[in-house]
């Protein structure tokens, strides 16, 4: 991995590590009994094994060693997806940039629902992340 490489790891790790303060629910249709909410209920599933949706160029990816399930898709390849299987909060970096000497950056990021802005500082071969600010609707 070059340094852009390993920075773009150190920024994925930061905000894909974030605890979920999400709050999931849902609006049954006009036409569904309760019944029928409660039976779609017991056939869900929890895992501790989270896929994590990236928009993007799969280039910027390519040789991130992650830790997780990672799914980069295109803007086009995100709205087929939403309209197959509904509402996914994806990962976008707006802005992602680094100095000429790539030992300082700053990255804008967002999930739709949370984001935020944050500092990067190269120390040695480590990248070393502030959060300049952070927001949740």
């Amino acid at each position: 991995m070059d340094d852009s490489a390993r920075a773009l790891d150190a920024v994925l790790a930061r905000i894909t590590h974030m605890k979920s303060m999400v709050i999931i629910h849902e609006i049954p249709a006009a036409e569904e009994k309760s019944d029928d909410i409660m039976a779609r209920a017991r056939r869900a599933t929890l895992t501790g094994e989270r896929t994590a949706f990236f928009v993007g160029d799969r280039q910027d990816f390519r040789s991130l060693l992650t830790t997780r399930r990672a799914v980069v898709l295109t803007t086009a390849e995100l709205a087929l997806a939403e309209k197959k299987f509904g509402r996914i909060f994806a990962y976008r970096l707006p802005l992602f940039v680094l100095d000429h000497d790539q030992r300082r950056g700053f990255v804008v990021w967002d999930a739709s629902w949370v984001g935020g802005a944050l500092k990067l500082r190269r120390s040695g071969a480590k990248w070393e992340i502030e959060s300049v600010s952070d927001w949740i609707t």
